[in-house]
């Protein structure tokens, strides 16, 4: 039979934003750490692990909050990867009122899926897909080109940020300007208490 899901876009609420931009104070955020896949259905100790040949720095990861606990905006980034785990965090949209953040006590549930990067691989169906690594993505445009050749037309390109490294700002990864042959991606900051959107860090993304 058929199968499906539901899907909802949602538009930031501004209501706890400022008109008169300012530098907001960090607020800490909660860590979530998935315990990974079972590859041995019963024994529910043997957990999927990377080999030791792949670097953590070439492990990608793509996720998406797979319940509506919280019907508001939600961005979900990677904090940290490791061979036999990620630490993933929910961040919410910025707020001026320390309140807001103290609203979102409930876990949302989260799907996910780790790979090593590098990879492309063509189906003999023609389906085609392709891994990379980005490990300095600013707010500065970048150009990639991909691995593979895409004949059909241009491929759709799926990102996220696998780090951290900058604690002040809801940010997440943007692509455009796609074509057959290359993207171009940028890092956005949420606009909320400052009125730019530029993003220094630098970050990785998958």
């Amino acid at each position: 039979g058929q199968v499906g899901f539901e899907a909802r876009m949602y538009v930031p609420n501004d209501t706890f934003c400022s008109s008169t931009w300012y530098t907001p104070v960090h607020i800490d955020s909660l860590p979530i750490f998935p315990t990974g896949c079972i590859y041995e259905w019963n024994n529910p100790v043997d957990r999927c692990r990377f080999n030791t040949s792949v670097l953590v720095s070439e492990i990608g990861v793509m996720a998406n909050i797979q319940t509506l606990v919280h019907d508001t905006y939600l961005l979900l980034r990677v904090a940290r990867t490791q061979r036999a785990r990620i630490q993933m965090i929910l961040t919410p949209h910025d707020s001026l009122d320390p309140s807001y953040f103290a609203t979102f006590g409930e876990f949302e549930t989260v799907g996910y899926v780790a790979f090593p990067t590098g990879m492309a691989l063509v189906c003999i169906e023609g389906v085609q897909f392709e891994t990379a690594s980005f490990p300095s993505i600013t707010s500065d445009p970048f150009e990639f080109t991909y691995q593979n050749t895409y004949e059909l037309g241009i491929p759709a390109v799926f990102g996220m940020l696998v780090t951290q490294n900058s604690l002040t700002d809801s940010t997440a990864v943007r692509v455009f300007a796609r074509t057959e042959t290359s993207s171009f991606a940028i890092t956005q900051e949420d606009q909320c208490a400052e009125e730019q959107v530029v993003h220094t860090t630098p970050e990785r993304a998958t």
